[in-house]
């Protein structure tokens, strides 16, 4: 394990780490890495390599690691690819001898709570495998029970070799992040006598640390997985009630973390930019404000509004979160001139 101030800082720290593993390995080459299109890993400039969200990119000049790029699991207009094909593909094209590590959320949020597919976690820990290449779970967004588990990519079936969090480890009462090292990164660094080239001075602050030792202790205490895991299904049909409103195009996500894709036509139009000003800007601000809710509306890749409950949120509070959701959705399609509503 090692403590890091946040999500940014854990993902350098995960990078330099791997990198470390394969120079002790005898394996210098392996200088790439592998992110998917859209994602978002973090804005310190080592992050900023694997973030594929370009707008934050551009003013800062070419990337110190060399990423090369795939598909998001984003389906709704069916444009995806097989993503695993894909991967490989990529993997073989660039020399398999010359990737370090590839770095995914379990559930990708820029774009809008993105699900993988069936198999796909399972796919890309097998392919990490056969090349040799580190598998790292970004947990900044998806540790700590936002899936009714303490981590999501086991549940959608893999292990990965490292894994990034934040947020969640202290329940943002205090700064913290972590990189969790699998036994096979962290042994060379102990077999070999080498010390990991990194420090961060804050990093494992002792008051930090003791705030996320509590904040797991009344995880387990007050069954917060457990309230997650049990109304996950409950808030997933709520949130597909939205689909009826004329400006929802797609509703996705799991646990207690969803997202609706705002459109103003159907599956096959996109809102353009100054619409997307219009709408998550000018609108929504206030009139999620004025609804009593904290919900985040994003256009890093599609046009989508976010909502991820208190983890101690129960059915009542889950029901009246959609139902002022969807007032807020009919008063956006409202004044964007965007259909009638549809009767259920």
């Amino acid at each position: 394990m090692f403590f890091t101030n946040g999500g940014s800082e854990a993902v350098e720290a995960a990078w330099k780490l791997v990198r470390q593993y394969f120079v002790a390995r005898g394996e210098e080459q392996r200088t790439k890495a592998i992110a998917r299109n859209i994602a978002y890993h973090g804005v310190t400039l080592g992050a900023l390599s694997f973030t594929g969200v370009q707008t934050m990119k551009e003013p800062f000049g070419q990337a110190p690691i060399p990423v090369v790029r795939v598909s998001n699991t984003n389906n709704f207009r069916g444009e995806r690819p097989d993503l695993l094909s894909e991967l490989e593909d990529t993997i073989v094209a660039e020399g398999p001898e010359t990737i370090a590590m590839i770095i995914a959320e379990p559930v990708q949020n820029a774009g809008g709570a993105l699900v993988p597919p069936e198999g796909y976690w399972a796919g890309m820990r097998a392919l990490a495998d056969k090349y040799g290449i580190v598998l790292v779970a970004d947990e900044v967004i998806t540790g700590f029970g936002r899936f009714g588990e303490w981590f999501a990519a086991p549940r959608y079936g893999a292990t990965p070799d490292l894994i990034t969090c934040a947020k969640g480890i202290t329940s943002a009462y205090a700064p913290m992040g972590a990189v969790i090292v699998s036994d096979k990164i962290a042994a060379p660094l102990y077999d070999d006598k080498r010390m990991l080239l990194h420090g961060i001075t804050y990093g494992g602050h002792p008051v930090a640390a003791a705030i996320a030792l509590r904040n797991i202790e009344i995880f387990e205490r007050e069954g917060v997985l457990e309230n997650v895991r049990e109304l996950e299904g409950h808030l997933g049909e709520r949130m597909r009630t939205l689909l009826d409103l004329p400006i929802v195009g797609d509703v996705r996500g799991a646990g207690y973390f969803w997202a609706v894709e705002l459109v103003p036509d159907g599956a096959e139009g996109r809102f353009d930019a100054e619409q997307r000003e219009e709408l998550l800007r000018r609108f929504l601000p206030g009139a999620l404000l004025d609804a009593g809710l904290i919900a985040r509306g994003d256009d890093r890749g599609d046009t989508v509004v976010q909502v991820a409950p208190p983890l101690t949120s129960n059915r009542a509070v889950l029901d009246e979160l959609v139902e002022r959701l969807g007032g807020v959705l009919q008063a956006a399609a409202e004044h964007m001139g965007v259909g009638i509503l549809v009767e259920r």
